[in-house]
């Protein structure tokens, strides 16, 4: 009995030990997974906080970047207001919040948080980045924005919203027009005859002819050297009667962005008190800074800028002769211009217009003047040829086409070039001595259909009456061609003046101390020595000063003898009417932002966003002007962001 109840016991007890085992293991396992629980809910909730943390830090860095893009908002509000402005912004605040951004200019060489304002200048600027980082008429602007202890700073280029349509002589919202001889070019410089495409664009939409040229006389033509796109894609949105030849067409093109003003407001914003208003009688020259005239304002001469001048008339203008120099015409208005007699190759004189209303170059009908003028004189048989129904227009027109398409074909002296030969064309052009280039051998003019007169342009130039808008025009018109064509020995009162001594004038021409009235003509210059043997720096010069002054050549048109030259940007928010045969070296935008009422001038009509050329014009564009430091729009008005990024 005794052993059975031991093994009992013996059992009971190794039962009792196995339960307290598989207690002791559970509470293990309870413990192990209670362990495994709270690490994980550790884990979780350090995961949690580290999201959280990370959520608020994105968060903040977000917010952060907010305050720098108002920042830059506000930085490009500011310069619209004033393109010089360079206060910056020490840490001010967002509205309703906590956030701030921060802006800084320095005067000395810029840091990694400086921005540079260059909007004004035409050559480059410095940055962090580097020398000469920042392009003309532009801004480099760097924004700190800061929200609960992060920081986000935006780094942006700004341009002004001034700038032309890339490559666009003619851009308009609505129609473009042309009537009679019409010519649109491009050069790719100031200074040489490189010719590029050029585009005329329209952004109307409203059926066909969006574009349209129509001859009015036999032997009218239309050239267009590169595309005319029209928005509209309806059929004949090109529209064309007479001889034309154009580069290409390209109905149903794409918007084109033109640049935005508003010429009201920012005349409104540099108003002060009125000025001495620009004298009725004689022309006036402006100096550099703003000038600003309250009400209409009319000037019987000519109006020259100098040195970058910036003037704001709050009213119309009317100019009854030309706008010249280099700066900036704002006017909440109409403007009138005639336009400038002086054919320049100087990239730096160049005027930009813009006006809220509409802008009209009337130009002279100079050569129908001419041919009048000559036509009046009796038969002489006497001469060679005659100089009578209209034959010194027809030897001047002659002689300046020959001359126009052999420095064309032959831009740089070579074999086929001839001393006597070219000479005698440019003693019909200018003043000469007696039998200077064998003007009077018949043999130097069989390309041409008579032997010219002996300085046509001279007896034309005898004929005008003393005094008149149209001849005083005209007089200095043919000086002009009389000054780049005559010979290099002979002042412009047909005086023998020597030899020698030609680089030093070509200096002086090129650094603008050039006075043509004590000096031989500029092209015979350039001819002689390219037949002589120079010193380096001599041949240094006669490189720069011969293209530039082919080009002035090139830009006298024979068709238009009386051309007025307009040198610059034309930007209406209206409509542009040209008229009389105008030359404008540059481009005409007309934005068609304005509810200017339709202006009717010499019986041709403009209505908002059109431009009409209305009687034998031309535009030619020129690349450099507004690509390597002319002055330009760029500088006034909106300006909009042409790169960013966060660092």
């Amino acid at each position: 009995m005794a052993i059975h109840r031991s093994a009992r016991q013996t059992q009971t007890g190794c039962a009792r030990l196995a339960t307290v085992k598989r207690r002791g293991f559970a509470l293990i396992y309870q413990l192990m997974i209670s362990l495994i629980v709270f690490m994980l809910l550790g884990a979780l909730l350090t995961l949690s906080r580290t999201q959280i943390f990370n959520a608020h830090s994105e968060i903040a860095g977000l917010r952060a970047q907010y305050a720098a893009e108002s920042g830059l908002a506000s930085v490009m509000a500011e310069i619209t207001r004033n393109v010089s402005w360079r206060d910056g912004f020490a840490r001010a605040a967002l509205p309703g919040g906590t956030e701030t951004y921060s802006v800084q200019f320095t005067a000395g060489t810029p840091g990694p948080d400086d921005s540079v304002n260059n909007l004004q200048q035409n050559t480059p600027a410095d940055s962090y980045l580097g020398p000469a980082t920042v392009p003309p008429h532009s801004a480099f602007i760097v924004v700190r924005g800061e929200s609960a202890g992060s920081v986000r700073t935006l780094e942006a280029y700004l341009v002004g919203a001034g700038n032309p349509p890339r490559g666009t002589a003619l851009a308009a919202v609505s129609t473009i027009s042309l009537l009679g001889n019409g010519t649109i070019d491009a050069y790719n410089s100031m200074r040489s005859l490189g010719y590029i495409p050029v585009n005329v664009h329209s952004n109307s939409e409203a059926g066909p002819r969006a574009f349209s040229y129509k001859a009015l006389r036999s032997g009218d033509r239309l050239e267009v050297q590169g595309r005319i796109g029209t928005v509209s894609d309806a059929p004949d949105a090109i529209h064309f009667e007479g001889p034309h030849t154009v580069g290409s067409q390209a109905p149903g093109a794409a918007y084109s962005k033109f640049p935005e003003m508003n010429v009201s407001a920012i005349v409104a914003t540099h108003s002060v008190s009125p000025g001495t208003p620009l004298p009725n009688v004689g022309g006036v020259t402006l100096g550099a800074g703003d000038h600003y005239y309250s009400g209409d304002q009319h000037i019987a001469g000519d109006l020259k800028l100098v040195d970058g001048a910036r003037v704001f008339v709050a009213g119309n203008l009317n100019i009854n002769g030309s706008v010249q120099g280099s700066g900036v015409l704002l006017v909440d208005g109409n403007a009138l211009f005639h336009g400038d007699s002086k054919v320049s190759g100087d990239k730096t004189q160049y005027v930009s217009v813009a006006t809220s209303g509409h802008t009209v170059l009337a130009g002279f009908d100079g050569t129908s003047y001419l041919r009048d003028l000559a036509a009046a004189q009796p038969a002489n048989s006497g001469t060679p040829r005659g100089q009578e129904n209209g034959e010194l227009v027809q030897d001047v027109q002659d002689n300046l086409q020959w001359m126009q398409e052999f420095l064309r074909a032959h831009p740089t002296h070579d074999s086929s070039w001839n001393d006597p030969v070219m000479d005698a064309h440019s003693a019909v052009l200018a003043q000469s001595l007696v039998g200077w280039g064998g003007c009077t051998d018949p043999n130097f003019m069989t390309n041409l259909p008579n032997q010219p007169h002996r300085n046509s342009m001279g007896l034309l130039r005898s004929r005008l009456p003393a005094s008149g808008e149209t001849p005083d025009f005209l007089r200095r018109k043919l000086k002009n061609v009389d000054d780049v064509f005559r010979a290099a020995n002979v002042d412009q009162d047909g005086t023998f003046i020597g030899q020698g001594g030609w680089p030093d004038q070509l200096r002086r021409y090129l650094d603008g101390t050039w006075t043509p009235a004590g000096s031989g003509g500029l092209f015979d210059i350039v001819q002689s020595l390219s037949f002589q043997t120079l010193s380096a720096a001599d041949q240094a010069v006669l490189d720069v000063a011969f293209p530039q002054i082919q080009q002035t050549i090139d830009q006298l048109d024979y068709n238009r003898l009386g051309a007025a030259q307009f040198t610059g940007m034309i930007f209406a928010q209206g409509g542009v009417l040209a008229l009389n045969e105008v030359n404008v070296l540059g481009c005409v935008v007309a934005r068609g932002t304005s509810s200017a009422a339709p202006l009717t001038q010499d019986g041709e009509t403009i209505r908002s966003g059109e431009i009409k050329l209305a009687s034998d014009c031309r535009v030619t564009y020129v690349q450099d002007m507004f690509e390597n430091g002319a002055a330009t729009l760029a500088s006034l008005g909106v300006v909009d962001v042409a790169s960013w990024r966060l660092r």
